[in-house]
């Protein structure tokens, strides 16, 4: 149990982060956006309801849910259900 969650957290941090795009106004998911991190927090600095904000906000909730779901390097190569 402990093995599969940590695997699906980080999933469900991707799957999140596609919500969140596809719930945003871009046309083009590659658009640059301005950001600063400091002492590990991101900022996003485009206006507020601009498409770049919209993105940065995205990527900084995917980080986010990354930091709060830590690399385990002893899942290196684990594939469920793989024998």
């Amino acid at each position: 149990m402990l093995t599969s969650m940590l695997i699906i957290n980080p999933i469900r941090c991707c799957e999140s982060h596609d919500q969140c795009y596809r719930g945003t106004s871009c046309e083009d998911w590659t658009s640059p956006y301005l950001f600063f991190c400091w002492w590990g927090t991101v900022s996003c600095w485009n206006s507020e309801g601009t498409c770049q904000r919209q993105l940065c906000e995205c990527d900084r909730q995917l980080v986010d849910c990354f930091a709060d779901n830590p690399y385990n390097a002893t899942l290196l190569n684990f594939c469920p259900g793989k024998e």
